[in-house]
Parts: structure tokens; C-alpha cells; sequence
């Protein structure tokens, strides 16, 4: 993981993100697998509720929509 740090800093696809003025790739992440993704129940089946989420962290954006959430998007919100 802690190479990947030196390898992306300088790579043609990190330069033109930030000539975009996106956020750049800063390192790779290896210990969260590719595993099945679990079986939930959906919230507005088993609490009869419906339920929404804004994030800007893709891991919540993740469990929200895991879950049945409404995603919403935000103008100005910017996911990191």
C-alpha cells in the first residue's frame, strides 16, 4: 500500500485530474477484499420506513444503497 503512494503521484491519469482540478488517486487500499456483498434486509421492508442519506464518503453511499436508501445528491457535494 505504501508504494502505491509513490506510483500514483507522478502517473498521467493522477496529472490530469488535477489539471481538472479533481482530487487525485493518493494510494491503493488492498485489505478491503472483493468479497459478497451480505444479505440485508431492506429498511422499508422489515421497519416499514422510508429512509434517505447525503454523503460524500462513497463507504456510507455504499451502505445506504445496501440497505435501500434514497441516495441523494447534493449540488456542491463532492465525494472524496
Amino acid at each position: 500500500m505504501k508504494r502505491s503512494e509513490a506510483v500514483l503521484r507522478d502517473h498521467p491519469v493522477n496529472i490530469a485530474r488535477q489539471q481538472r482540478g479533481e482530487v487525485p488517486a493518493t494510494s491503493i487500499w488492498l485489505f478491503w477484499g472483493s468479497g459478497k456483498i451480505p444479505k440485508n434486509s431492506r429498511l422499508r421492508e422489515s421497519l416499514r420506513v422510508k429512509a434517505a442519506m447525503t454523503s460524500a464518503v462513497d463507504l456510507l453511499r455504499g451502505l445506504a444503497k445496501m440497505t435501500g436508501m434514497t441516495i441523494l445528491d447534493i449540488r456542491g457535494l463532492r465525494t472524496i
